[in-house]
């Protein structure tokens, strides 16, 4: 079992992760029950959402409130073949394959470019339950770097094979490149069971100066996800953390059945200059 741990925890410390959102209480509001705002999709993410009733009694019940997240430079959704189905999970993932799509003559004028990355075009089945979205490109499948070599068709097979002999899938993906100090990274679960707590997902956090990620447990769901030990955690489904202690954290990610999305800050590293 893992447990919460926190070196300390001062309620007057200030996050600085607070300053990533946008309060949306101006915003009306509508009612979903928690299962039913779980199962909101990247589709119905645009800019300014409406918080639902549910996430935001889930916020206020910890003291937080429900913002909106920046855009992040790296997503994954992360999910585990489940073995006691009598259907399959239900999942597309469709490529820009030429400069007839939209998608692909918004993107970089350099043929070379476009040849060395696959763009989405569009995500359906649960891959709607992540942030992808058109316009990201294809970078990790099983945390095996998509390359220049890889076509349409090598990296479907290769998703079917991994979730195949790995029993998981893990997709990342990036968007327009990036020079910054520090990147946001949005990481998707969809959760093996609806009951499943907290600690049954491995994830171990604790206040480091702020809220970071101390630790996955190896094989769980989020050893797997684009997760990284020492980011800084900014939100979940877009619940800020900003302030929050890690009994707090746990209590929201047990409010969510189906999918949770983390979205954390990475800080590049001070003397190698990379991302964790």
């Amino acid at each position: 079992m893992i447990n919460t741990i926190t070196e300390e925890e001062n309620d007057d410390e200030i996050n600085s992760s607070t300053d990533l959102f946008v309060p949306t209480d101006s915003i009306p509001t509508f009612t979903l029950d928690r299962e039913s705002l779980s199962r909101i999709g990247n589709a119905r993410r645009g800019p300014g959402p409406p918080p639902s009733v549910s996430a935001t009694e889930i916020a206020s019940s910890v003291g937080s409130v429900v913002g909106v997240p920046r855009h992040a430079f790296l997503k994954s959704f992360t999910f585990i073949k489940d073995e006691d189905q009598s259907e399959p999970m239900n999942w597309s993932i469709r490529f820009a394959t030429d400069d007839s799509s939209p998608t692909t003559r918004r993107r970089s004028r350099s043929s070379s470019s476009r040849k060395q990355k696959l763009y989405i075009e569009s995500v359906e089945g649960i891959f709607a339950l992540s942030r992808i979205q058109a316009g990201d490109y294809l970078k990790y499948i099983n945390h095996e770097r998509v390359g220049p070599s890889y076509n349409v068709e090598r990296a479907i097979q290769k998703m079917h094979q991994c979730l195949e002999d790995d029993n998981f899938l893990s997709i990342t993906t990036a968007n327009k490149e990036q020079n910054a100090k520090d990147i946001l990274v949005q990481v998707t679960i969809l959760k093996p069971e609806s009951t499943k707590n907290y600690e049954d997902l491995g994830l171990t956090v604790w206040v480091w100066g702020l809220l970071c990620v101390k630790s996955m447990e190896k094989g769980s769901i989020f050893y797997h996800s684009a997760l990284k030990e020492g980011d800084q955690l900014v939100s979940v489904n877009d619940i800020s953390c900003g302030g929050m202690t890690p009994r707090q954290f746990a209590h929201v990610m047990d409010a969510f059945p189906l999918e949770v999305t983390i979205t954390v800050l990475r800080r590049k590293h001070r003397w190698t200059g990379k991302f964790g």
